[in-house]
C-alpha cells in the first residue's frame, strides 16, 4: 500500500480505477451513479460499512449543490489519503465529461430518429427501476438498526421512510425543507429515547 493512502483504504492508483470503472458505468444519472458508488465502496472494496455510507449519503443531502460529488469528497479524504479527492474527482468526472462533449456534438443529427426516441423512452423505466433498487438499498441498514432496538424505533424509522415521500409526491414540499424536517425530527426522536432510557431504573 502506498504511503498516500489511508490505512484500510485503496492505493492511489487502485482508487482512480475505481471511480473511473463507476464514471465510465454511470448511464443514466444521479441514480446509477449512487448506485455504482454503493456497490464499489460497500460491497466490492469493503472499505465502508452500509451504517458508514448511509450516515455520509445522508451529509451530503443536507449539503446544497451536485451530492454525488460531494460522496466522491468525503470517500475521497477518508479513504484516498492526500490525493484522494482529486483522483475520485478525475475518475469519476472524466468519462461522463468526454462522453456528454462527443453525444452533445451528435446529438443534433439524430435526436429525432426513430430509433433514438425509442431507446430514450426504454432508459427511463430503467432508471426508475435503478432508483427504487438503490433507495431499498440505503434503507436497509438504518431500519436493520430500527428493528434491533424494538418497536418503536422501527416505527420512527418507517414514518421518516413515508412521510417525506408523501410530502414530495403529493404535497409538492422542497426537497430542502422535507430533509430538513426529516433531520430534525430524527434528532428529536433520538433524544426522546435516550431520555426514557436514562429515566428507567
Amino acid at each position: 500500500m502506498s504511503s498516500d493512502s489511508q490505512p484500510g483504504g485503496p492505493a492511489p492508483g487502485e482508487w482512480f480505477r475505481v471511480w473511473l470503472r463507476i464514471g465510465l458505468q454511470s448511464f443514466g444519472g444521479g441514480v446509477t451513479t449512487i448506485s455504482l458508488i454503493r456497490q464499489e465502496l460497500v460491497e466490492r472494496g469493503k472499505w465502508v460499512t452500509p451504517d458508514e455510507y448511509v450516515r455520509d449519503f445522508a451529509l451530503c443531502q443536507l449539503a446544497p449543490g451536485v451530492n454525488i460529488l460531494g460522496i466522491a469528497v468525503i470517500f475521497g479524504r477518508r479513504l484516498g489519503g492526500r490525493f484522494g479527492i482529486p483522483l475520485a474527482l478525475a475518475g469519476l468526472l472524466l468519462p461522463s465529461a468526454t462522453v456528454t462533449a462527443c453525444i452533445t456534438a451528435g446529438y443534433v443529427q439524430v435526436k429525432s430518429t426513430t430509433a433514438v426516441v425509442a431507446a430514450l423512452r426504454g432508459v427511463m423505466p430503467a432508471v426508475a427501476g435503478l432508483g427504487i433498487a438503490t433507495a431499498l438499498q440505503t434503507s436497509q441498514a438504518p431500519l436493520r438498526g430500527s428493528r434491533e432496538e424494538g418497536f418503536p424505533s422501527t416505527l420512527v424509522a418507517l414514518l421518516l421512510v413515508a412521510i417525506p415521500a408523501v410530502a414530495v409526491l403529493h404535497w409538492n414540499v422542497p426537497t430542502v425543507y422535507v430533509l430538513l424536517i426529516a433531520s430534525l425530527l430524527g434528532a428529536l426522536c433520538v433524544y426522546g429515547e435516550r431520555r426514557i432510557w436514562k429515566a428507567k431504573p
